[in-house]
């Protein structure tokens, strides 16, 4: 998946067949990593919000991991 933010805040949607803890990692261009959050899921669809408005203008990896590490959701994104 590949996005464009032009606002301070990014939304993922992990639609979970379970409920579990989410790890969300934005890591930047060279590989540094910039937050960890962690979010917990409900059955279903969750919208979560990873906020960006800290974060210089450039091009970031989204990588969220849930249901015990068996998912992985992974989004190329550029903040304007």
């Amino acid at each position: 998946m590949y996005g464009q933010t032009l606002l301070p805040n990014l939304w993922i949607n992990i639609n979970s067949s379970e409920e579990s803890k989410a790890t969300i990692k934005v890591v930047d261009d060279k590989g540094t990593l910039i937050s960890v959050q962690q979010n917990n899921l409900s059955s279903g669809n969750n919208l979560l919000n990873v906020d960006m408005k800290k974060m210089a203008a450039g091009t970031y990896l989204i990588v969220a991991n849930w249901a015990n590490n068996r998912m992985q959701k992974t989004m190329k994104v550029v903040k304007m």
